[in-house]
């Protein structure tokens, strides 16, 4: 039988609170360790594929100015009209 996605967090969820190992977890779950792994892969990039890229930007409307603001801390300001090539730039590093 294959397990739920609420099932599958919930193993996630109680190795995370266990302090064992994936492989003890497993071992103690009857879980084999590479399907386990896997669906914590599967948990990482779900969980970044959530994850704002971006701080949402202000516009200071006088100037046209924006200001992009990332979660790493870098700050870069641009026309409204370079907004779009800004962004692309930040994605891309």
């Amino acid at each position: 039988m294959p397990y739920t996605k609420q099932q599958k967090q919930q193993h996630l969820d109680n190795w995370q609170n266990s302090g064992l190992s994936q492989s003890a977890y497993c071992r103690e779950n009857n879980l084999k360790l590479a399907t386990f792994h896997y669906w914590k892969i599967q948990a990482d990039k779900s969980e970044k594929s959530t994850v704002t890229p971006f701080i949402p930007t202000t516009v200071k409307a006088p100037s046209g100015m924006v200001t992009v603001n990332t979660p790493a801390g870098l700050s870069v300001a641009c026309q409204l009209h370079q907004l779009p090539h800004v962004l692309q730039a930040l994605q891309a590093c």
